[in-house]
């Protein structure tokens, strides 16, 4: 994501913007996030080696998993999952146009889709 141009700008807000630290101006701004960055990176609860804080670097981006559900037919009992990945490092007014947004995933499903674990479990391995 760094090397594309149309990106690096918008990349370096989470780094350049001020913070004011009485008000929430942005998710990223919110009680949770600035616990995680008290907080050394681990994975199954087990510290990473060598010790580090969530999003200590500013090329760690915050992202967000949405999950929907949806029927691409009329009077079908197919229903379709998709999985998409929001930048929240991204300024507010541009991380959820569509060209900004990730799609990781596809999950067909015949009934309710209640079993997230094992479906997204490819997808949480692969960040620590």
């Amino acid at each position: 994501m760094f090397r594309d141009e149309n990106l690096r700008i918008p990349l370096l807000y989470r780094r350049d913007r001020k913070r004011d630290p009485d008000s929430i101006e942005d998710l990223i701004d919110g009680s949770y996030i600035e616990d995680l960055k008290n907080t050394n990176v681990s994975w199954n609860n087990i510290e990473l080696l060598p010790r580090r804080k969530y999003f200590e670097d500013w090329t760690d981006l915050p992202l967000g998993l949405g999950i929907d559900e949806f029927s691409p037919f009329k009077r079908s009992s197919v229903r379709l999952w998709p999985m998409q990945l929001t930048v929240f490092g991204l300024p507010p007014a541009i991380r959820t146009l569509q060209e900004y947004q990730i799609c990781c995933g596809l999950i067909p499903s015949a009934s309710n889709f209640h079993e997230t674990s094992s479906t997204i479990e490819p997808l949480t391995s692969s960040f620590p």
